[in-house]
């Protein structure tokens, strides 16, 4: 023993690059280790994790996540046409209704669909059949 008393050093972190989602805090700056940060997204879903925490090494667990805004596609459903009209794109939890097939042919499937926050159709697109 060399007689120096040891020392304990609070291992820190850095603040988080700061990117478009938004960050609850349980802790408050500066951050030591265990301290976890919360992320969600005001709009649009997260790319990457909801929470990271101060590792031992003084690094983030993971780099802070990122909000994807989400869309879905128009459909595409040969020979029919929907009430409410023709859009590019669709935003979430919006939803198109009645869809008609053209004369000659039968709908297959849900007359409604909603675009979910995943930027897919709910339920599954019709279709439409020729009539026999």
């Amino acid at each position: 023993w060399d007689g120096r008393t040891p020392v304990c050093e609070v291992i820190k972190c850095e603040e988080p690059i700061k990117t478009n989602a938004a960050r609850r805090n349980i802790q408050e700056a500066p951050y030591s280790y265990s301290n976890v940060l919360i992320y969600y997204c005001l709009e649009g879903i997260l790319d990457g994790p909801s929470h990271i925490w101060c590792t031992e090494n003084g690094t983030w667990s993971a780099p802070p996540p990122q909000c994807k805004v989400v869309t879905c596609p128009s459909p595409n459903v040969p020979h029919a046409f929907w009430v409410n009209g023709y859009r590019q794109k669709y935003n979430p939890n919006d939803t198109i209704d009645s869809f008609q097939c053209r004369r000659g042919y039968t709908l297959r499937g849900p007359k409604h669909i909603t675009c979910t926050r995943e930027g897919t159709w709910s339920p599954k697109l019709p279709s439409c059949q020729p009539r026999k």
